[in-house]
């Protein structure tokens, strides 16, 4: 097994902030000119035929709009939910999508918006024996600590540990982590763990009860859910909305392949095995969620519908490929039309099997180095 200290970001505190992908735009690169940054809503891309010259923007409360001319190309990185939507609005999607929000078909891409797929999570929650290890609100000597230096228990993402698991065979019950060099040649299903030291589905409530959560998720989900927008008669006041004002419709479609409700089922109990090791199991108490009550696949596949969460890793709505159906080109370029690029994570064909969070990061340097280059 391949255990170390994973790369994770940290909360730096007050004086040192956050590190993010953000803070490659550092003041040297703004003063040189080369990045304006504006805040304002993307209604469409604005073509002149089949070429993309820039986009059509409005400000917060302002109705009036604005054309923003591209020198030499338009790219969009609106992420899973709002790339998809904005070319939708510019008229580039499936042709039955188009058509029924009566929006002028510019290009037929049927792939725009489907193909949607997250990471599910299921939170394992465990009691605590000892309180003071694990304190639901944090001491004044913690946030001082965190303030001037940066660290302590208030610099933690709360995922203190983790790893990717095989499930077993039906039967066995050995479990045992696996490094990458063993995950390329194994293709049986496999399952990520994110343990923090909390109630996962009540912090950081000041009601949260003193608790440790060990969540699972599948790696790779066979569901696959889809996006659109709503027509305009139909959209609710308050709604949040994508481009054009319209409100977003999105149906993630979790656990729709009865593949994953089972290998999820599989993976709570595979979490309960890692609960029940001799070393951990002194500092934890009674099972919370989903409960020692719930143990046939029955009762655990409805506790997993009720109480899963996204773990905010949404991709593959702008499919990029070599095949002509896909969004985008392996460059990033927008089939069918000139000048048009997405680069973010709705690109990725698949869903990378962990957080995609450096992957994304990774692929927009590799495509903007093409484009710069």
């Amino acid at each position: 097994p391949a255990i170390e200290m994973p790369h994770a970001f940290l909360r730096m505190g007050n004086r040192a902030g956050r590190v993010t992908a953000a803070d490659l735009l550092d003041a040297a690169t703004l003063n040189r000119g080369s990045v304006e940054i504006m805040i304002a809503h993307v209604r469409r891309v604005v073509f002149d035929r089949d070429r993309a010259i820039g986009l059509e923007v409005h400000g917060d409360g302002d109705l009036s709009t604005t054309l923003l001319r591209a020198e030499k190309g338009v790219i969009l990185c609106g992420g899973t939910f709002a790339s998809p939507a904005i070319l939708i609005e510019s008229g580039i999607g499936p042709d039955g999508t188009l058509a029924d929000l009566q929006i002028d078909a510019r290009l037929d891409s049927p792939d725009v918006g489907n193909h949607l797929t997250d990471h599910l999570i299921m939170p394992i929650i465990f009691a605590i024996a000892d309180r003071k290890r694990f304190p639901t609100q944090p001491s004044v000597a913690d946030l001082a600590r965190w303030q001037v230096a940066g660290t302590g228990p208030l610099a933690s993402n709360l995922a203190e540990s983790g790893g990717i698991y095989e499930l077993p065979p039906i039967g066995a019950t050995h479990l045992s982590p696996i490094g990458a060099t063993q995950r390329l040649a194994n293709r049986r299903e496999e399952f990520q763990v994110h343990v923090t030291p909390t109630h996962y589905l009540m912090h950081p409530n000041e009601s949260a009860v003193a608790a440790m959560t060990i969540g699972v998720s599948l790696c790779l989900p066979k569901s696959r859910g889809r996006l659109s927008l709503e027509r305009k008669d139909q959209s609710v006041a308050g709604t949040y909305c994508g481009a054009g004002g319209r409100a977003l419709c999105i149906d993630p479609a979790y656990l729709s392949d009865r593949r994953d409700r089972a290998a999820m089922v599989a993976a709570v109990r595979q979490g309960r095995v890692i609960a029940d090791d001799p070393e951990l199991r002194p500092f934890i108490g009674d099972e919370i969620l989903p409960s020692a009550s719930r143990q046939s696949d029955d009762a655990i596949e409805r506790a997993i519908s009720r109480f899963s969460q996204t773990l905010y890793h949404p991709a593959g709505t702008c499919r990029l490929g070599t095949d002509a159906a896909s969004v985008v080109d392996p460059s990033g370029a927008v089939r069918g039309v000139e000048r048009l690029y997405v680069i973010d994570g709705s690109i990725m064909p698949t869903i990378t099997s962990v957080n995609p969070n450096a992957t994304i990061m990774m692929l927009a340097h590799r495509l903007a180095s093409g484009l710069v280059g």
